[in-house]
């Protein structure tokens, strides 16, 4: 709705001055927040850009657990993955934490391990570590993230644009 800035100005300084309400979202990633200012900042729209394969979708999952982690609700549009690549690829960050923490990241299960069944199969030699890995990893996903976490996978049978993400947000809060 268009508005003379003049009659928003005095609306404008109280607005700065709730310091509360101008807090920033961390992103869990302390590097990023001081490049940030401090993190993600309400009504600001972030947009992660770069050539195919560099890790666009596995820093948004990322950045998306470490909010969710913190209580804050996270919407995810997948045009690309299904949600089950979008969950192992979380499961698997979490693995290589969960082995990181033993010292021994040859432990973490890759995101194909896992949709495989990996982390879940007792029938494979030399595998009780890993399991142990994946089922830290798995429980820890399902107490501090998974609760806060929505994913709606964009094929033919929803027609996605910005009407559609906009209602699903609206609908959500």
């Amino acid at each position: 709705q268009q508005e003379n800035v003049l009659n928003y100005l005095d609306t404008f300084n109280e607005m700065i001055k709730d310091k509360e309400n101008n807090k920033p979202l961390s992103t869990g990633i302390d590097e990023l927040d001081e490049a940030l200012e401090g993190g993600f900042y309400k009504k600001n729209l972030v947009i992660l850009g770069a050539i195919s394969s560099l890790g666009k979708t596995t820093l948004a999952l990322q950045l998306g657990d470490n909010i969710a982690r913190g209580g804050k609700d996270v919407l995810i549009f997948s045009l690309e993955m299904s949600k089950e690549e979008l969950i192992a690829k979380s499961l698997s960050r979490n693995s290589f934490l969960k082995a990181y923490d033993k010292h021994y990241t040859a432990l973490a299960l890759t995101t194909r391990e896992i949709l495989k069944g990996i982390g879940t199969n007792e029938d494979i030699q030399n595998n009780a570590q890993r399991r142990e890995i994946y089922k830290e990893a798995y429980e820890d996903y399902k107490d501090n993230i998974a609760s806060n976490i929505y994913i709606t996978e964009c094929n033919d049978n929803i027609d996605i644009n910005i009407a559609t993400i906009n209602e699903k947000i609206k609908n959500h809060i």
